[in-house]
């Protein structure tokens, strides 16, 4: 044990000497970057890297799960979804009629609200007949669109790849990959839709969510997402947890509210990075965006730092892995000593070498694998700071959770060494170095940095963790984790019909 010690302070002095080159290389990345802000908001980030004829967009929008009107859960998701459907002049065969169907399918709509309003008093057959007429108009206006994701075939058949969207606790994220030939579209595809959105295949898109969310309900990831989203009972991350049938009551109305309040230019972060020049993404981004109207922005909710009474626990039975999983409520990213939650995760679960995979995964013998959330499900708000691991098929969840605990208070009453901080600044510098590599990879570092930490210069994150020290780590392991109450998720294995 004394020679593997003195092995890794030799492999620390050795990249330590090698580091400036590393930290000259995170303040490069700066240097190739072109910032821009339109007149009514809007933020774009440009890196040109003409070696190869692609580029990489990476839209993200400032609204969320935590967003979500209660009762609305899974609205945040049909927003982003709709961008598949097209916009209000593409992907439609004859606008005048599809605009006056879905005028009536929206007043019809409404006159079903303000029956449902009513409450116990609300006439039944006017809310079904008026459901049911708002569903033929709907009929009428898809009939008059080219067809259902408009815009997916469109970009496939325009050599798109790597698409994704998601949404997130915090934000909504679209990001694919195009031919530099080709850049156009994305501006001319996007901005359009942001300006005016269609409702056209509401229903379809909802069954199309409904199926995925159904698929993803019987993961652990997401099963152990929901358990924690129970947690947070008055606050913005409620919405995590919110039912499934939440989102087939979900009306177009409220898809098409959502995304007026939401989806506004001063909400919008865009990174690009490829083989285009930044003069002519600025000046496609005013052509397609700047005529988006800047709007008004919705005031940021308000959140209470949420506590955990005693040690709150669920149980899950899953056809999975057992894995445990603990929860220990923190401040908002935003808030002083973020740096230092973020240094505690490099330093316990930064990979091999970490604190908690050496002493549970090697040492203990308690864990098959193991990882670390500084912010979780989000940084916007108060929300938790989260440690989970799968422990060995010979092992108990009751021996995992005392070793974590154990590591806690260890750093609680000892501290980190110098080495656990040498090691958490290289795990962070390789970290940004790995998500500036490819494309995409750093048009998600761009607007990641920008929105989540203020700035999209990674060197100056990288600053603000190497000014963390080691009495830092133990103040904040003393004053959040250490002996402190925590919210804890024990997924076992499902057996012979076991109930979830």
């Amino acid at each position: 044990m004394t020679f593997i010690r003195s092995l890794r302070a030799v492999l620390l002095l050795s990249s330590a000497v090698a580091m400036p080159g590393a930290d000259d290389r995170l303040a490069n990345l700066t240097k190739a970057v072109t910032e821009f802000r339109l007149a009514n908001g809007a933020q774009f980030f440009v890196v040109e890297r003409p070696q190869s004829p692609l580029i990489a967009f990476h839209l993200r929008v400032k609204a969320g799960v935590a967003d979500e009107p209660a009762g609305q859960g899974g609205v945040s998701m049909l927003a982003l979804v709709n961008f598949l459907d097209g916009s209000e002049i593409y992907g439609t065969r004859n606008l005048p009629q599809e605009k006056a169907a879905l005028a009536e399918a929206a007043k019809l709509l409404a006159a079903n609200r303000a029956e449902e309003a009513k409450g116990d008093q609300a006439d039944e057959i006017k809310k079904g007949r008026a459901d049911y007429q708002a569903r033929a108009a709907f009929d009428r206006a898809a009939q008059l669109g080219v067809g259902p994701h408009f815009y997916d075939n469109v970009l496939a058949q325009n050599g798109v790849t790597g698409f994704e969207a998601r949404t997130g606790a915090d934000f909504s994220d679209m990001a694919f990959t195009l031919p530099s030939h080709r850049a156009e579209l994305f501006f001319r595809m996007m901005g359009s839709w942001i300006q005016a959105p269609s409702p056209r295949f509401f229903y379809q898109s909802r069954t199309l969510v409904g199926e995925q969310r159904a698929q993803a309900s019987k993961t652990g990831v997401w099963q152990r997402e929901r358990a924690f989203g129970g947690a947070f009972t008055v606050h913005p991350y409620r919405a995590i947890g919110a039912p499934d049938t939440e989102l087939a009551t979900l009306g177009a109305d409220e898809v098409q509210a959502f995304l007026k309040a939401h989806y506004r230019p001063g909400n919008l972060t865009v990174g690009i990075v490829g083989d285009i020049a930044p003069a002519e993404a600025r000046r496609l981004a005013e052509f397609y965006f700047g005529r988006i109207p800047a709007g008004v922005l919705d005031e940021p909710k308000g959140a209470t730092p949420l506590k955990a009474e005693g040690a709150a626990q669920l149980h899950l039975a899953l056809p999975e892995a057992p894995m445990f999983a603990a929860a220990w409520p923190r401040p908002a990213g935003h808030e002083a000593g973020d740096a230092v939650f973020d240094m505690l995760q490099a330093i316990l679960g930064g990979g091999a070498g970490s604190r908690l995979h050496t002493e549970l995964m090697v040492d203990a013998q308690l864990a098959r694998r193991m990882s670390v959330m500084a912010r979780y499900p989000g940084g916007r708000y108060p929300g938790l700071f989260l440690i989970e691991a799968e422990p060995l098929p010979t092992r108990a969840h009751e021996d995992l959770e005392a070793g974590i605990n154990k590591a806690l208070e260890t750093i609680s009453k000892s501290g980190v060494t110098a080495e656990d901080l040498e090691r958490g600044r290289q795990w962070w510098r390789g970290r940004m170095l790995a998500d500036s590599r490819t494309a995409a990879s750093r048009a998600q570092q761009l607007v990641r940095s920008a929105t989540e930490f203020g700035s999209y210069k990674v060197e100056e994150r990288m600053v603000q963790l190497e000014k963390v020290t080691a009495q830092d780590c133990q103040r904040v392991v003393a004053e959040f984790l250490a002996g402190k109450a925590y919210f804890s998720v024990i997924q076992l294995t499902a057996v012979d019909g076991e109930a979830q």
